[in-house]
């Protein structure tokens, strides 16, 4: 590992389960947008919930994590604030006695106006926004939006913090598929080249 710690060891990142953003951006991207309704569209970003089969994914993941993992080892528990972490969190069934607490550094990368339009809809109002994204993909930012240099500002920052408390050895954190991939840019000091243009792009 690149990024040196002097108290954490190790470090357990989950992805959220499936969620209403996930399904409704599937069927548009088959040309269905019917779930692209007004209510979806002013929706915050953080607040889609996870699909049944989310649910269900955020338990296997559970047990899972209780069969492979010594999770009675776990002395950290931080999750994303959005609201389909904080379910996976739940669902993933720790233990009651398990305190997560939630890091706003921690939230899925705020990709601006995209979040609110189909793929359809962002290629055609936003063309050049897209082809800036594809040759410049860890420093570009969709309109109103994060880019992945700014995601790993925040992240560098909330591990710095945890590791300086001196407490924390064996955490676990809920979070986003891109945020995992910016943490393994900063764990391994990947290049955009090696992570590939799917993994600074979607919604997660």
């Amino acid at each position: 590992m690149i990024y040196e710690f002097n108290n954490l060891k190790e470090i357990t990142l989950v992805r959220h389960g499936r969620t209403e953003q996930n399904e409704a951006v599937e069927k548009a991207n088959n040309g269905d947008t019917s779930l692209f309704t007004e209510a979806y569209r002013n929706r915050p970003a953080g607040n889609h919930r996870l699909t049944d089969d989310g649910i269900i994914q955020a338990k296997a993941t559970g047990e899972l994590l209780r069969k492979f993992c010594d999770t009675k080892k776990f002395n950290g528990f931080f999750v994303s604030p959005y609201i389909r972490a904080l379910e996976t969190a739940y669902y993933l069934g720790l233990g009651e006695n398990k305190r997560w607490s939630y890091d706003n550094f921690l939230k899925e990368r705020d990709n601006g106006v995209f979040d609110y339009l189909s793929k359809e809809e962002i290629e055609m109002h936003f063309k050049k926004d897209l082809d800036r994204a594809a040759s410049n993909p860890i420093f570009s930012r969709s309109p109103n939006g994060e880019s992945m240099a700014d995601v790993e500002l925040r992240l560098r920052a909330f591990l710095q913090e945890v590791d300086k408390h001196g407490y924390f050895s064996n955490i676990i954190i809920v979070v986003h598929s891109r945020v995992m991939w910016t943490l393994r840019m900063i764990f391994e000091n990947l290049r955009a080249e090696e992570i590939g243009a799917s993994s600074v792009g979607g919604r997660n």
